[in-house]
């Protein structure tokens, strides 16, 4: 989960939050996880939903949330002071700090050519959603990704020999070369067919016996 919550900060903030000086970030983004699954008598049963704030449910929601907008808050105001200082200075391209997801946003709220209003909340709105859907999806993903790696030692040597051969040597793996690596893109949906993130997804049925890529799939 620390993994997948890095790289969604590095995407979405341009840096990770899970040093010691960030623990309380951490904690918050842990603690919104588990009241995303926690159970809610009244989702299931609206007339019951008292039962949600005599539990102490609603009001834990509501604490998160607000914390939340605080955190995101301080979040976009870093932002906007530096994309203020960058636009004030005179800064090579070269120098200039790689554009993150808040970066994008930011600019794009400003344009009026989008057709489509953007605010601050709107913007918030956005990154939680990044939250919600990439982090524990993301680990889950992994966790499951690994496991039938170790299953299949024939599967895991291929995909080793595969990234062995296009990384050729480099320290890390961009995104120019996961492109490349079609047996690693078939892992991963592999992985999404066996063990969805999402425990209650809907499944699918073939309707008629077909068969697709050589593969026969029953009805």
């Amino acid at each position: 989960t620390t993994l997948a919550n890095d790289v969604v900060c590095r995407a979405a903030f341009g840096r990770k939050y899970s040093g010691e000086e960030n623990s309380n970030f951490v904690m918050l983004t842990k603690r919104f996880g588990e009241l995303l699954g926690a159970l809610s008598i009244g989702d299931f049963v609206p007339w019951l939903g008292w039962i949600d704030r005599l539990n102490g449910l609603e009001h834990k929601l509501s604490e998160v949330a607000e914390e939340f907008d605080e955190v995101l808050d301080w979040i976009l105001e870093e932002h906007l002071n530096t994309l203020n200082i960058q636009s004030n200075r005179d800064i090579p391209k070269n120098r200039e700090k790689v554009k993150d997801f808040v970066d994008v946003l930011l600019e794009v709220q400003g344009d009026e050519r989008i057709g489509v209003p953007i605010d601050r909340e709107c913007i918030k709105a956005l990154i939680l959603d990044m939250f919600a859907a990439g982090t524990e999806t993301t680990s889950t993903l992994l966790e499951w990704a690994m496991s039938e790696l170790l299953r299949h030692p024939r599967v895991l040597k291929k995909l080793h020999e595969e990234v062995r051969k296009i990384n050729q040597g480099k320290t890390s793996v961009d995104e120019f070369d996961l492109e490349k690596m079609e047996y690693l893109k078939a892992v991963v949906k592999e992985t999404l067919r066996l063990h969805p993130p999402l425990p209650l997804l809907v499944f699918r049925e073939s309707g008629e016996d077909v068969k697709i890529n050589g593969y026969d799939i029953a009805a």
